[in-house]
């Protein structure tokens, strides 16, 4: 049973006491899934595969963002484990980085790295169908950076920074120094000396090239600020995060996120590539997901200037914006689009299952696919989203759950 709208009204008048809102929830959940429960850990008519490593370890992609699939089919890459994973990383903690060979079933291991979090792991992703990246931490010289990993040669390249999102030969990244500080979700631990001031005019988001290993700041938060700037700003902590490249790499996608006292507000910024043409395209106080649906359209979840949260598409060329009425009811999720497919999920309901929702463009068709539980040891940084994602040939579908009691990824076969 999902939450109803008078239940997500509540909710959102409790945002401006986000310490209380975090008691009165979950003391509701509590409540709720007693009355809820259902007699199943998770269903779908669809088969589904456990992507596991040989000692059974924990297993995990990450975001919604990308698709642990090579394009050509052939190899998923994944986040391991041994530590538990309802319980917050530590600076001590490595995971590895693996490799699932789809025609043989075999799982190797590539690396290992401690510059991670359970939500997005290392930033892991394809290149292309012979090489991916992902982001590690040198500890002889207090510094996070990138590895590029060759399956033709077998070979690292390391990259003298973090990346956040990759777009063919160039790579866009933040300060994960400030999401540690500001949003510890998507932070990485292993530094004991995180800067305490900020300096918004020599931060922001960072241009990266993959090729020549060299790196600038390309768009500061005070250039961001002040092209959007109103009253709530002032005293804020201001950080940006969630990047996404458009599918032709001409322009970029994130959040400006500020927060006064715990309370968060929001807006979806786009910019080109070279830094310029920055503008905002919704700042109503909250944006969730967002995903390219192509490279002029954006779906997300936000909300709206009547003040109603919900999936929205908008035009980056003349910023007009359309509700998507078939998603709405379901609350916030976190889409993945490939071309006329979106596949996106739920937060828990009253029963603490999470629905996986597939939506067709061309039909209009919206179909419920599973349903999948999360327990209530998952909780705020250590939460399991599912962040469904779609293989390029639409073949397969992956999710990440924790409905048997240990975080895994998940193959479901689309058909």
């Amino acid at each position: 049973m999902r939450y109803s709208a008078k239940e997500r009204f509540v909710a959102k008048l409790l945002t401006s006491f986000p310490k209380l809102k975090l008691i009165i929830k979950y003391i509701y959940q509590r409540i709720n899934f007693l009355i809820h429960k259902k007699k199943y850990v998770f269903k779908t008519d669809l088969k589904i595969e456990k992507i596991s490593t040989q000692n059974s370890k924990h297993t995990f992609f990450g975001y919604y963002d990308r698709s642990p699939m090579s394009n050509d089919g052939k190899k998923v890459i994944f986040h391991s484990t041994s530590f538990k994973t309802h319980q917050e990383p530590n600076k001590c903690q490595e995971i590895d980085i693996m490799l699932y060979d789809i025609d043989s079933s075999k799982t190797s291991k590539i690396s290992t790295t401690n510059a991670f979090n359970w939500q997005q792991g290392a930033k892991l992703q394809w290149l292309n169908d012979y090489e991916f990246i992902f982001n590690d931490y040198i500890k002889e010289k207090n510094q996070y950076v990138s590895k590029i990993y060759s399956l033709s040669n077998k070979k690292f390249r390391q990259i003298d920074t973090p990346i956040y999102d990759v777009h063919d030969n160039y790579a866009l990244s933040l300060n994960f120094d400030r999401l540690t500080k500001l949003r510890p979700d998507y932070g990485y631990f292993p530094k004991t000396d995180l800067v305490q001031k900020f300096d918004y005019s020599n931060e922001g988001i960072v241009y990266v090239d993959l090729i020549q290993n060299n790196f600038y700041l390309l768009l500061s938060i005070d250039e961001v600020i002040k092209s959007h700037y109103h009253q709530s700003m002032d005293e804020a902590q201001h950080l940006i995060n969630h990047i996404m490249i458009s599918p032709n790499g001409n322009n970029f996608m994130f959040l400006h996120r500020w927060f006064n006292n715990g309370v968060r507000k929001d807006a979806l910024m786009i910019c080109d590539k070279n830094g310029k043409n920055l503008k905002c395209l919704a700042d109503n106080d909250m944006v969730s997901h967002c995903f390219w649906k192509n490279s002029n359209e954006i779906i997300g979840y936000m909300r709206g200037v009547s003040k109603e949260d919900r999936y929205y598409s908008i035009d980056i060329t003349d910023n007009k914006i359309h509700i998507l009425d078939k998603l709405n009811g379901y609350g916030d999720g976190h889409p993945h689009i490939n071309e006329h497919l979106l596949i996106t999920d739920t937060y828990p309901n009253k029963s603490r299952m999470k629905e996986l929702l597939l939506y067709d463009f061309n039909s209009n068709e919206l179909r419920s696919i599973g349903e999948f539980y999360e327990p209530f040891n998952y909780y705020g940084q250590t939460r399991c989203d599912l962040h469904p994602r779609i293989s390029y040939d639409k073949k397969y579908f992956f999710i990440d759950s924790v409905h048997d009691g240990e975080r895994h990824l998940y193959m479901i076969h689309n058909d």
